[in-house]
């Protein structure tokens, strides 16, 4: 593989001045440097068989902790007032149908679409190399293709911080220290081969969020299909890189989330069939303190109350809480130790309503989404990026989000792919929105008002098929995972899926 490289790199800075010859010869060279790596190579086999048996013994060592909690007198009087008709079962039944919703949710990569996106790294995964290659690129990937390159230019935390050295980085300590992923031979120039052995970073969205995982990770949403990426599934009950900066202090010394490290200690990941303790953990890591300083902190009954408030198990979509800016913290990290395929891993796209409406951005993602035929929703998310770092803070319990918009694009290449039955003029009323919006960015130089962009946001849902997640009882079926499902309508309840062979190919206007 070095001989090809070093090849197929002199073949192109001989010829790099001709820009017909270079045209001609880059997709050769992209195929032989880079080629398409196996849903799972040896390497990320061997690390899930290294977690099963150890997942499934700590699985079965906290049930009864689990259980005893939900059926605690404190759990009961914490819940009783978001969440009363979960009163009726026992700690035993309702871990059941939590571990119903853990497979029914959504596993959810976010990713860049705007090219300068000032949260995000250079070299990240985007639709451009999505349609060239195929697949979901890990971080390692997508800088090594990103850059045509070979080696990578180190990955940043955040766009305009200072590349990271690798036992300074805190994901890549995270691979493999908490995940024990293959070690890479040179930690600042894996091979090809080495990269594909990693992992792709996703956030499972139990608490049913409407953009599905946070908007810091890109303006791009790929849900996965849980049936095809569950056995390569390796969770953590928090985000593995927060946890090296703020518990390991790997980077960042004196910057803290204030989580309750000892929680977790020592790092044993869960699977698709062995996750009780990482539920049991993650309540425990997000006991934060009351009050910023204090040392007292939530009890767990509390934290438990938080998840529940938003879980499926809640009826009525638009009836759930608002979310804190903790709350959209506190996913569980449900990687993928694979290579994600084009089209068949992924279930559906989710585009940043906020940051693309009236774009040509957004009409990138839109293309992305039609090329592997893959219906497409928009989300508002009630917020920017710079909400989270005003006055109180990323991680306050005090400000609150609704985080329950969410509608289906009306366009015609979404309503070729699914069931739905949309309103009238959906699409007209879109595209005429669109225009409009695309004026206010052009006399706000590229921005729309707060107040405009929740205007427009408004406009939109009121005129556009209303959707909500799908869960284990709503669209999940017999298996409760939803893997063809987008969702389901509101207020009708009714399920949006992929359509099979049997579905009319023409799409009902009510």
């Amino acid at each position: 593989a070095t001989s090809l490289f070093s090849t197929t790199t002199t073949i192109f800075t001989m010829v790099k001045s001709s820009n017909l010859l270079a045209a001609v010869l880059s997709p050769w060279i992209a195929a032989s440097t880079f080629p398409i790596p196996p849903f799972q190579t040896p390497g990320q086999k061997a690390v899930l068989e290294y977690w099963r048996p150890i997942a499934a013994k700590a699985s079965e060592e906290a049930t009864e902790e689990v259980i005893e909690l939900f059926n605690s007198k404190k759990f009961r009087d914490t819940i009783s007032g978001c969440c009363s008709e979960l009163l009726a079962y026992d700690g035993r039944k309702l871990l059941e149908l939590l571990q119903d919703e853990f497979r029914a949710a959504e596993y959810s990569h976010g990713f860049r679409v705007l090219p300068t996106d000032p949260w995000q790294p250079t070299g990240l995964f985007d639709p451009e190399l999505g349609e060239e290659y195929g697949f979901l690129m890990n971080q390692y990937q997508a800088n090594m293709t990103a850059n045509k390159s070979g080696p990578i230019q180190n990955p940043q935390v955040l766009r305009g911080m200072p590349p990271l050295p690798p036992n300074e980085n805190p994901t890549f300590l995270a691979e493999e220290n908490i995940f024990k992923l293959p070690h890479f031979r040179d930690a600042s120039n894996p091979t090809w081969a080495e990269a594909a052995s990693r992992m792709v970073y996703v956030a499972q969205n139990l608490r049913r969020l409407s953009y599905s995982t946070h908007p810091a990770f890109g303006e791009g949403v790929l849900v996965l299909d849980n049936d095809f990426v569950k056995d390569a599934m390796l969770a953590a009950p928090t985000d593995s890189g927060w946890w090296e900066i703020s518990c390991n202090h790997t980077w960042l010394n004196n910057f803290s989330l204030d989580q309750n490290c000892p929680a977790w200690k020592p790092q044993v990941l869960g699977t698709w069939d062995h996750f009780n303790h990482i539920l049991l953990k993650n309540l425990k890591l997000w006991q934060l303190p009351i009050k910023k300083n204090s040392t007292k902190r939530h009890s767990i009954e509390e934290v438990a109350e938080t998840l529940f408030r938003r879980s499926p198990l809640i009826q009525g979509y638009p009836r759930v809480h608002n979310a804190t800016a903790a709350d959209i913290w506190q996913y569980w990290e449900t990687n993928i130790v694979g290579n994600i395929p084009f089209p068949k891993g992924v279930r559906f796209v989710i585009g940043s309503f906020s940051e693309l409406f009236g774009t040509v951005h957004g009409r990138r993602l839109q293309k992305f989404a039609k090329t592997f035929g893959w219906p497409m929703v928009w989300a508002f998310t009630d917020f920017a990026h710079d909400a989270f770092e005003q006055k109180k803070g990323p991680f306050s319990t005090e400000t609150t989000f609704n985080l329950t918009g969410r509608f289906l694009d009306p366009s015609p290449f979404v309503a070729e792919v699914v069931n739905a039955s949309y309103p009238a003029h959906s699409l007209s009323n879109f595209e005429k929105l669109w225009e409009v919006a695309v004026r206010e960015r052009i006399a706000g130089g590229g921005n729309i008002s707060e107040g405009g962009l929740t205007k427009l946001w408004r406009k939109a849902y009121e005129s556009q098929l209303k959707m909500a997640p799908a869960t284990a009882t709503r669209c999940g079926g017999l298996a409760h995972i939803a893997h063809r499902c987008v969702g389901y309508t509101l207020p009708d309840e009714m399920c949006v899926c992929a359509r099979s062979s049997e579905d009319s190919p023409k799409t009902i206007i009510v």
